[in-house]
C-alpha cells in the first residue's frame, strides 16, 4: 500500500479499467483540459514506485482468478458428493482426486539391453 492515498488509488483504478486517464480521474485528480490529465497520468505510470504497486496489484488480481489445489479438489469433492449429478460425472470427480491424491499406481515398463564386454582376459586389474 503506498502512502499516498490518491496515488494507492489511482493504481488501484489502473489495474481494474487499464487506462491512466481514467484512472487519474477517478483518484481525485485532474482538471478541465483532457491533454493535461493524460500527459500527468502518463508521468504517474513512469514513477517506480507506482509501476511496482500497479504490477503488485495486478498479480494479486491475478492469482484470486487461478483456482488453487484446494479448491480444485473441492469442486472435485462436491461433484463427487453430488447425489443429482450423473454417474458419469461423480465417478470422473472421484478419479481425478484419487489420482491427485496419490492413490493411483502408475505402472512403468522398462525394456534393457545388457551391455556384454569380451576379452576379459586382456583386461587389466
Amino acid at each position: 500500500m503506498l502512502k499516498n492515498p490518491r496515488h494507492e488509488k489511482f493504481c488501484l483504478e489502473y489495474a481494474a479499467c487499464g487506462n491512466a486517464t481514467e484512472a487519474y480521474l477517478k483518484a481525485g485528480y485532474g482538471g478541465e483540459k483532457r491533454t493535461s490529465n493524460n500527459a500527468a497520468a502518463i508521468n504517474l505510470l513512469r514513477k517506480p514506485h507506482i509501476a511496482a504497486r500497479i504490477k503488485e496489484i495486478t498479480a494479486e488480481l491475478q492469482r484470486e482468478k487461478i483456482a488453487d489445489v484446494i479448491e480444485c479438489q473441492e469442486i472435485l469433492t462436491t461433484i463427487a458428493r453430488d447425489e443429482t449429478a450423473e454417474n458419469a460425472d461423480r465417478i470422473k470427480a472421484i478419479q481425478t482426486l484419487m489420482k491427485a491424491q496419490g492413490a493411483f499406481v502408475t505402472q512403468i515398463n522398462f525394456k534393457s539391453t545388457p551391455i556384454v564386454i569380451s576379452g576379459g582376459e586382456q583386461l587389466e586389474d
